[in-house]
């Protein structure tokens, strides 16, 4: 079987396509990135909240009523999540390893560490969920893992989709 080549090899209608894509993949991936401060979802703490809900007490004198996630909830989120990024992280990994960055083990790290760490990341939403906010600091270290491998990968190729064919 013959390999792909590079992708600035490809055709100009192939690297644009590319081109469009990503850039529609990062405005969404931005949005979905704000949702995240905007929940207040960026500490352990508010990660905890936001799955787990305030405690009685706190609820009292809370400004707004955050209740646990109800089961149904986590499991449309989760499924959501799991398919919609992996099929992102897949195509933007594949599209990675036909750059020309690093060595081809480096490469396959990068393709494969925004997979691997989405499962960790809404694994321990779930632990997080039902057996304590401890689980908090393992979904935020899945997002740390994810977010600049990813974003790395999604520029790398956009700059890949620009270098010239030399022929």
């Amino acid at each position: 079987m013959t390999p792909l080549p590079p992708i600035h090899l490809w055709p100009v209608q192939y690297r644009r396509l590319v081109q469009v894509f990503l850039s529609v993949v990062f405005i969404g991936y931005g949005v979905g990135f704000g949702n995240l401060f905007l929940t207040q979802q960026t500490s352990p703490m508010g990660i905890a909240t936001h799955w787990r809900g305030l405690s009685e007490e706190e609820l009292e004198t809370a400004e707004e009523i955050i209740l646990p996630k109800p089961i149904k909830e986590l499991i449309i989120t989760t499924h959501n999540h799991l398919l919609g990024l992996a099929a992102i992280f897949g195509i933007v990994g594949f599209l990675f390893l036909h750059t020309g960055y690093g060595s081809p083990r480096m490469r396959l790290v990068v393709a494969i560490d925004p997979l691997l760490s989405l499962v960790l990341t809404f694994g321990a939403i779930w632990l997080t969920r039902f057996f304590g906010e401890a689980f908090a600091f393992l979904v935020l270290m899945g997002g740390m893992l994810t977010h600049p491998v990813f974003l790395f990968s999604l520029l790398a190729v956009f700059l890949e989709t620009f270098k010239k064919n030399p022929s």
